[in-house]
């Protein structure tokens, strides 16, 4: 558990679940070019970059699991992408980066073009055209992907920001 505390790690679930709803719900209306955002994974990379706590691999883990059980045609695929870049870059970043927004914002991008570059592997091997999955689905899904990113990380972290400031003895 991180310093907030129970409570806060409640909304943060809520949260979550309700941008888990709208992904299932209200993201297949918004295509481009029939490409869907992934706004779980955009929300669960920009949680890990912005906060550094043990609790953003199990709501990577809880979340993968849903996309996947939901979205999925292959159970575990997500759980390894949102897990492994979500951990791999949170690590990076606040171990050399720690208050950065540029570079936090470069690896959200980074994060977004490799879960793209690894969609695209993954059904490439199910026997799906690599270069046509990668040039139709996954270079709309990173672009997609990525802008949505660096707007959350700014929401994000304005919410944060709000909500240590509201905390804040006087």
């Amino acid at each position: 558990m991180n310093s907030y505390g129970a409570k806060y790690n409640f909304i943060k679930i809520l949260a979550f679940t309700l941008i888990f709803f709208l992904n299932q719900t209200l993201a297949n209306k918004a295509e481009i070019l029939n490409v869907a955002p992934n706004l779980m994974f955009v929300v669960v990379l920009c949680a890990s970059l912005i906060e550094n706590s043990l609790s953003n691999i199990y709501y990577a883990l809880g979340f993968g699991l849903l996309f996947d059980f939901f979205n999925g045609k292959i159970m575990g695929v997500h759980v390894i992408l949102f897990l492994l870049l979500s951990y791999i870059l949170s690590e990076i970043y606040h171990t050399y980066f720690e208050n950065m927004i540029s570079v936090k914002t470069l690896l959200a991008v980074l994060g977004c073009f490799l879960y793209s570059l690894l969609f695209a592997v993954f059904f490439g091997l199910r026997g799906a055209g690599f270069i046509s999955v990668l040039i139709r689905i996954s270079l709309i899904e990173f672009i997609y992907n990525a802008l949505l990113s660096i707007a959350v990380i700014f929401i994000y972290t304005k919410i944060i920001n709000i909500r240590k400031s509201a905390w804040r003895v006087r």
